[in-house]
């Protein structure tokens, strides 16, 4: 007999939460960016999930291990003048997508 798992149900409100959360920082969900543990430390390629609950980026390493790493240790891979992949710290990228009200 075949064995029958049900799925968690979805909040799509929860969902909508995270991403728009994810906005705020500059980030879309399932970016690649890059992370150190600890200042100094060698760069580890992941992708972006969520912004949690303490300021710090939820995301998701090659192995498939669920990390949350503080923000000034995060990078993200965008496009230099040239086209080749440059890395931008998230601290700056966060920075320049806020915008002010007009009134």
């Amino acid at each position: 007999m075949a064995k029958v798992s049900k799925k968690a149900p979805t909040d799509i409100r929860a969902f909508r939460a995270a991403v728009d959360a994810l906005a705020r920082v500059g980030l879309e969900e399932h970016q690649t960016i890059r992370f150190r543990r600890e200042a100094g430390g060698r760069w580890i390629e992941g992708t972006a999930m969520a912004l949690d609950a303490d300021g710090s980026l939820g995301l998701c390493d090659k192995r498939g291990r669920r990390r949350s790493i503080p923000i000034d240790h995060v990078e993200v891979a965008s496009r230099g003048p040239r086209g080749g992949r440059v890395w931008v710290p998230l601290a700056e990228v966060a920075a320049a997508t806020e915008q002010l009200g007009l009134f």
